[in-house]
């Protein structure tokens, strides 16, 4: 009669198994469209088998138990995922700080620095051919006020940008301080869970999806522990561990592209904080060209006009203003006195309405060889600063396409390892179903046998 009683413990075991691969299979279709969510897969194990004497020692199966309902899920893809989420999202930011940053110049085209830089020494060269023409002088003035526009114009936009990317970095810290304590909870979560013999499947995927936002926004290097915390190191430092949190380091060198707290420094290598970090950097060498190309203009045109004799007679004047000495781009601007009258411009040296020397003097700066300029001319020191800025400009959209790529290579690696296939489920469902029926007729049966045994014993 044992056997009759073992028969039925084994369909019922057999039961319960296949109900749970029934329900998993359902789990895994209900959220095909959940983000993050890894397929669900039921691993089977035998029973341990029943001993018994009958001409010698002899076994047999007592039937099937849950081993486990796991997640399919490959931590190298994850970890090479990670990767190249923040190499993308670093050169995505770069290239689209770039972008904006070369829109300040206005280049090619007559609204640009170049433009207006050209135009202003063609004036000068016009005044010394035709020092008497007042129209000439007004050129001077006119070309220089919208050189001078330019370059102030384009500083102040910069410093916009400047502060714009400030306020952005400072979204992406609060942004990572968030997941982290959000992978501090599911940390805490998974722990207990897993110490009471739980499977937290879809805490995991919560937690593997939060970590994943995390190193589009940062670098991060993830570890796992025996009882299924995750520590992560974001840029070096320890931002979660199973202690809890630490708050992502606020200060920064704008140079750099460093994380400063006290006297220790974190590079970010990647995610969208490194490259608002990064282009921080650019930022401050574009403002550092600008006031060296302003600066150099107050400096050699002051230099020879404070020498001239203005058409009304006037000397010692500034054609720039250098009331606040060389401060750069910010304010960098006409004179009062060249504001005030086109004939205080001075063409010459002696008076003489024929006297056009200074102003050809004031021409030939324009190919002239400037030690604050790395001694290339005005024109050259420009052209290089806005070749240096296309090519910049054009590595990180190379970088960014090269990161879009291998990304779409690993997300359908993980597709294949971890997606949910709707007919493979469905296939998956209907096996679990037929398996299930097989062993509801195995449970008849048995209890078949077992009311004919109870039977006859009566009688």
């Amino acid at each position: 009669m044992s056997g009759s009683f073992s028969g039925l413990f084994i369909s019922s075991s057999a039961l319960r198994s296949f109900q749970r691969g029934i329900e998993t299979a359902g789990h895994n279709l209900a959220n095909v469209n959940t983000p993050g969510y890894s397929r669900q897969r039921v691993d089977f194990a035998t029973l341990p088998p029943q001993t018994f004497y009958q001409r010698g020692m002899m076994s047999v199966g007592r039937g099937v138990t849950l081993g486990s309902i796991a997640r399919a899920r490959d931590m190298f893809l994850d970890g090479s995922r990670r990767n190249v989420e923040s190499d993308l999202n670093r050169a995505t930011t770069l290239s689209q700080q770039m972008t904006r940053i070369e829109g300040v110049y206005n280049e090619p085209g007559d609204l640009g620095i170049s433009s207006a830089l050209g135009k202003f020494f063609d004036s000068w060269g016009a005044l010394g051919s035709r020092p008497d023409d007042p129209a000439a002088r007004v050129q001077v003035r006119q070309t220089g006020q919208a050189l001078s526009d330019r370059i102030r114009t384009a500083y102040g936009d910069l410093s916009t940008i400047n502060t714009e990317t400030a306020t952005e970095i400072d979204r992406v810290f609060n942004r990572i301080d968030q997941l982290a304590a959000q992978i501090n909870t599911l940390n805490k979560e998974i722990k207990s869970a897993q110490a009471g013999l739980g499977t937290p499947n879809d805490l995991m995927d919560q937690r593997d999806l939060a970590v994943q936002e995390l190193s589009g926004l940062i670098d991060v290097r993830v570890s796992q522990f025996q009882d299924g915390t995750y520590s992560v190191y974001s840029a070096g430092h320890l931002l979660v561990d199973g202690a809890g949190t630490r708050p992502i380091p606020r200060t920064y060198d704008a140079a750099t592209g460093n994380l400063t707290a006290g006297t220790t420094s974190y590079p970010v290598r990647g995610g969208q904080l490194g490259g608002l970090l990064q282009s921080l950097g650019s930022i401050q060498t574009r403002q550092t060209e600008l006031n060296a190309i302003a600066n150099t203009l107050r400096q050699s045109i002051n230099g020879l006009h404070f020498g001239g004799i203005g058409k009304d007679g006037s000397t010692g004047q500034n054609f720039f203003d250098a009331t606040n000495g060389n401060s750069g781009a910010i304010d960098f601007r006409l004179s009062d006195a060249i504001l005030a009258s086109a004939d205080a411009i001075a063409a010459g040296t002696t008076g003489k309405e024929s006297d056009g020397g200074l102003a050809h003097q004031m021409a030939a700066l324009r190919d002239a060889s400037q030690g604050n300029l790395g001694n290339r001319s005005f024109t050259s020191y420009y052209e290089n600063a806005l070749n240096t800025m296309a090519s910049e400009s054009a590595y990180y959209r190379q970088q960014a396409d090269v990161a879009g790529d291998i990304k779409t290579q690993v997300e359908n690696q993980q597709l294949a390892v971890s997606g949910v296939s709707i007919d493979e489920e469905m296939a998956e469902m209907v096996k679990f179903q037929r398996s299930y029926q097989a062993a509801a007729k195995a449970l008849t049966i048995f209890d078949q046998m077992t009311e004919d045994i109870i039977n006859m014993v009566r009688r």
